[in-house]
């Protein structure tokens, strides 16, 4: 009974590590200051978007959206999308994803959809392009020069 019971406490003992994790860590996730960090913590950006004038889709101006620190620009419109109901399609065929369409206007062979930061253009995939606080967004529907 004895051997039993030694047994079932050492059950009971692992059990109650694997549950808490086993580690010293802070309860917070954080480090010693009691701040959370990593996903934890989020950012504020400000999000526009201008679709095109035949669209009859009303342009959004200055969201502010909410997404963690280090997100992207495809983070922010994912964000924004989930918020308003707005829907995002993107072409995920090959390694970078592209957004496809914003709120029903659809890319076509002449036009698509481009993204700025702060008023420059960047050249990255909107999912490769990280944010900071306060960042501005700004996509707009652009013809393609033939």
């Amino acid at each position: 009974m004895k051997k039993l019971s030694v047994i079932l406490m050492a059950m009971i003992l692992a059990f109650a590590l694997a549950s808490c994790g086993g580690g010293s860590s802070d309860s917070d996730g954080g480090g010693n200051d009691g701040t959370a960090q990593g996903a934890d913590e989020m950012i504020s950006v400000t999000l526009e978007i201008e679709y095109p004038d035949e669209s009859s889709v009303a342009d959004a101006e200055d969201v502010v959206v909410e997404i963690s620190k280090d997100g992207t620009v495809l983070d922010a419109l994912n964000a924004y999308a989930d918020a308003s109901g707005c829907a995002v399609v993107l072409d995920q065929s090959s390694d970078s994803p592209y957004v496809t369409s914003i709120g029903g206007v659809a890319a076509t062979d002449t036009a698509g959809w481009i993204y700025e930061v702060n008023d420059e253009q960047v050249m990255k995939s909107a999912d490769a392009c990280t944010l900071k606080a306060g960042d501005e967004v700004s996509w707009s529907f652009e013809e393609w020069a033939q």
